[in-house]
């Protein structure tokens, strides 16, 4: 990983469209245009700090939106683009949220995987993450 062109940053409303670009061409399940870019402005609006994008040159090639519910911490979305995959910014994005959730009064960070992409558990269990077998996680469209 070459770190001297790499900028980890807070994400901005300017960046929304390009963040929903990198999720599309990371392979991650993005069903509704309009309600992804609703929930990151709010999601963003709330997390000013634990929202970030890497930025290598003036190009986005990673992001990941961190909330804090006042209980727990979670992390959504992270993407790092697939040209830049196995070379530790995915890492080093995951490192800084949590940092960043954690500096929030965090203990506990929270995370889901969708079964189209369990491929990248090696990932979150080379960073510390386990699967927990303690409860479900439920879900209601409404």
């Amino acid at each position: 990983m070459n770190n001297t062109d790499i900028q980890v940053k807070q994400m901005k409303p300017s960046d929304f469209l390009e963040v929903l670009s990198l999720w599309k061409k990371a392979g991650l399940d993005i069903y509704n245009h309009e309600m992804e870019l609703s929930d990151m402005q709010i999601t963003v609006k709330m997390n000013t700090t634990s929202c970030l994008i890497l930025v290598k040159g003036k190009t986005i090639i990673g992001a990941v939106l961190g909330a804090f519910n006042g209980r727990r911490g979670w992390i959504y979305h992270l993407a790092i683009h697939p040209g830049f995959q196995q070379e530790g910014y995915g890492s080093l994005l995951l490192k800084t949220v949590e940092k960043e959730l954690k500096n929030k009064g965090v203990y506990k960070v929270c995370l889901g995987v969708d079964y189209a992409n369990l491929k990248v558990l090696p990932f979150y269990e080379k960073n510390g993450y386990s699967i927990v077998n303690d409860g479900l996680w439920l879900g209601k469209k409404i």
